[in-house]
C-alpha cells in the first residue's frame, strides 16, 4: 500500500456530503460519511492520500474500534459519531430482492466495470449491478 494510513476503495462526493469506503493500514474497511463537504478541502476530497490526510487529523481515525464514521461540523467544531449506521444497505433499501452470495455467481460477460452477466443457480442468465451506496440503489431497479 503507498500510503501508510491507507487507501479510498470509493468515493463519492457530492454538494451535501461526501462518502468514503477506506481501507485502512491496517486492512479493515471502514465507511465515513461527511455530513459537512467544508470539512476536507476542495482540492483534497477524491483524491485518496489527501482525503486520508485530512480524515487522519481525526481523533478518532486511531481508534480501530469502529465500522462506520459519521463526521460533521457545527458552530463549535468538527465532530465525529462512530457505529451509528451499519457498513451495509439498511433492509428498507432492498426492496424484498433475494440475497444471494456473489462468490458463488458465475461470470458469463462483463458488460462494464459493475455490471455483469452473470449465471444464476448455474441455469438462468441474469444481469448483476454493483452499487457503492444505498442512495445509488434508486439507478437500478
Amino acid at each position: 500500500m503507498d500510503n501508510p494510513e491507507g487507501a479510498i476503495l470509493s468515493v463519492e462526493s457530492g454538494p451535501s456530503n461526501i462518502l468514503y469506503r477506506i481501507e485502512k493500514a491496517n486492512y479493515q474497511i471502514v465507511h465515513v460519511k461527511v455530513l459537512n463537504p467544508e470539512v476536507i478541502p476542495e482540492d483534497k476530497r477524491i483524491y485518496g492520500p489527501s482525503a486520508i490526510s485530512e480524515l487522519s487529523k481525526l481523533e478518532e481515525w486511531n481508534d480501530d474500534s469502529w465500522k462506520t464514521l459519521e463526521v460533521y461540523q457545527d458552530e463549535k467544531g468538527i465532530w465525529c459519531e462512530k457505529d451509528i449506521s451499519p457498513p451495509t444497505v439498511p433492509k428498507e433499501y432492498l426492496l424484498d430482492y433475494p440475497i444471494h452470495d456473489i462468490s458463488e455467481l458465475t461470470v458469463i460477460h462483463h458488460t462494464k466495470s459493475r455490471t455483469s452477466e452473470v449465471a444464476y443457480n448455474n441455469r438462468q442468465t441474469v444481469f448483476l449491478k454493483i452499487v457503492r451506496f444505498p442512495h445509488k440503489l434508486q439507478y437500478v431497479t
